[in-house]
């Protein structure tokens, strides 16, 4: 993330707990193929893949330099195009809201009268009466220094949550949860025996496996995650590609959601501008395939041929 300019003042808040860190041992499996495969909302290569993908900024010449200053500091690149910082911008936010359910940065003004975005942890963080309140442990207190409550107006705070219309962030931590009980290589009995040399006989590893993916397909149901499995030994053909339409309807609500946030920051930071992007499946048109699918009216090749070309 770069800036133009000195800050007036130094972040109030911390990026990340080191003390969190060395406890933490990595997302299982489950959750690591899912946080990487709901966060592509703007496809590779935006502007070259069809005529009709345009990224619009209305306002004038100087907003529109000032909004794509704030999309810059979104991400840790920068880039010429507009396009492509608009692309890097949503899916690294996207990123960001993946990992924890939120993406939270702390708004900082600059020398020149321009604003920097610090991207800082959601962890031990509290509201309390218009106060943004961060407690750090006495651990990661001297790599930041500073005192062991860290505190600002909660107007400093610029946050993007899980959208509600996929359930808000509550209830996607709780699907992150779900997928940390469960992976393909067996419980853990039968992965200490395998490790052990032993071979359980009466273990059915084919059943344990349909069962797990029947389970991962109810929790990420709104999601429309299908686990990186094109096998097809557990579902119908109609199913995987129902499921292929609920997943490009998460991504477009996922965008939208995104989008719509990034033009409140606009507006909050007085940036007479609106960003919006063309050329992408509307959740209308999504609405429309799927209706069409269920009454046989779309085949499965033209509807896959649909999505695939947006």
């Amino acid at each position: 993330m770069n800036r133009q300019s000195e800050l007036t003042r130094k972040p109030a808040f911390v990026r990340f707990f080191r003390s969190d860190q060395a406890k933490y041992t990595g997302p299982t499996l489950n959750v690591h193929m899912f946080t990487e495969d709901i966060v592509d909302l703007m496809p590779y290569g935006f502007h070259k893949g069809s005529k009709n993908r345009t990224v619009k900024f209305e306002g004038s010449e100087a907003e529109r330099a000032r909004a794509i200053h704030i999309l810059q500091g979104m991400s840790e690149h920068t880039y010429g195009l507009d396009a492509d910082t608009v692309c890097r911008a949503i899916n690294d936010l996207a990123k960001r809201i993946a990992w924890e359910g939120r993406a939270l940065f702390e708004i900082l003004p600059c020398e020149d009268g321009s604003v920097f975005l610090h991207s800082v942890t959601s962890r031990r963080m509290v509201r309390i009466f218009g106060l943004a309140v961060q407690f750090v442990p006495r651990k990661d207190r001297a790599l930041w220094g500073g005192p062991r409550f860290r505190r600002a107006v909660g107007s400093s705070l610029w946050n993007v949550d899980i959208p509600r219309c996929l359930g808000g962030r509550r209830s996607y931590l709780r699907t992150l949860k779900r997928l940390e009980r469960f992976d393909g290589f067996g419980p853990a009995f039968f992965q200490k025996d395998m490790q052990s040399g032993l071979i359980e006989a009466r273990f059915d590893h084919r059943k344990y496996n349909r069962m797990i993916s029947i389970f991962k397909s109810i929790v990420t149901y709104q999601w429309g995650w299908n686990y990186r499995d094109w096998s097809m030994d557990n579902s119908t053909e109609f199913f995987d590609v129902y499921r292929r339409l609920r997943e490009e309807r998460a991504k477009v609500m996922f965008r939208d959601h995104i989008i719509g946030e990034i033009n409140k920051l606009f507006s909050r930071l007085s940036i007479h501008c609106v960003l919006s992007v063309d050329g992408l499946l509307t959740l209308s048109e999504v609405d429309a395939l799927e209706k069409n699918l269920i009454s046989g009216e779309l085949s499965f090749s033209d509807l896959l041929d649909r999505v695939s070309k947006t």
